[in-house]
């Protein structure tokens, strides 16, 4: 079984932390104006992200933004401060079937103060916007302390990349409407999947890339062909959950 690797810098592996921050910027306008006008009985319908429904799932979209501004300026934050993960081996500081129920409960109480789908969705719109200011006015270099890890900011960005264009294609899925994932978004998150795996994905998935990141992250299964040209490696998916 191959072994991760890490990928370098959010700032040296093709993107400066400004260009990250307006991948997340337009992955955040995709969700938004998909969600302009989606009829309310549609919020309480199910996602591919049990146990969200649809307005579950926006408030998870909602609070995965929020963490770039209830992280920074945290104590012991800074420039100072010394980054134990980064925007790949961040996904390994936490246990998904320890801490799920708790990213799911929190998700769930971010959509429970509002009493509508639409109210949630139209906060989501004023809100990212001020997460993205927040993140500007920091420089790549510092880190902070998010729940259970230390990391530099243009790497956080860099998983937040990751949570938008995931759970944007999943919000896609729910509500019936065709994709937005913008091409920014897709090399940030297939980048950082590719370093998940320590290999270039299988022949079979290499010419897709929502449908490597969608099998990456177990939204689809992992076909005859994949497994094969898998090998051992099949056993690391999905990729991060």
């Amino acid at each position: 079984m191959n072994v991760p690797r890490s990928i370098p810098s959010m700032t040296t592996f093709g993107r400066s932390y400004e260009d990250a921050l307006d991948v997340l910027e337009a992955e955040c306008v995709g969700a938004s104006e998909a969600l302009r006008g989606v009829p309310e009985d549609v919020y309480g319908g199910p996602t591919r992200c049990p146990p969200w429904n649809v307005k579950g799932l926006v408030g998870h979209l909602w609070r995965d933004v929020d963490r770039i501004v209830a992280y920074s300026g945290g104590p012991g934050s800074g420039p100072a401060a010394r980054a134990e993960t980064d925007a790949v081996s961040y996904w390994r500081s936490y246990d998904p079937v320890v801490e799920g129920p708790l990213i799911s409960q929190r998700s769930s109480e971010v959509a429970d103060r509002f009493s509508t789908g639409a109210d949630l969705s139209t906060s989501f719109a004023r809100h990212w916007p001020e997460c993205i200011a927040a993140a500007r006015a920091m420089k790549p270099g510092d880190v902070v302390r998010t729940r259970l890890t230390w990391i530099r900011i243009d790497e956080f960005v860099g998983t937040r990349v990751v949570e938008a264009t995931v759970h944007g294609l999943d919000l896609a899925e729910a509500i019936t409407m065709p994709p937005w994932p913008t091409p920014g978004g897709l090399a940030i998150t297939h980048a950082i999947l590719v370093a998940l795996l320590g290999d270039p994905p299988p022949a079979s998935l290499a010419a897709d890339e929502i449908a490597f990141i969608e099998t990456a992250t177990g939204r689809r299964p992992l076909e005859a062909a994949a497994l094969g040209e898998l090998g051992a490696a099949a056993d690391l998916f999905p990729l991060l959950s």
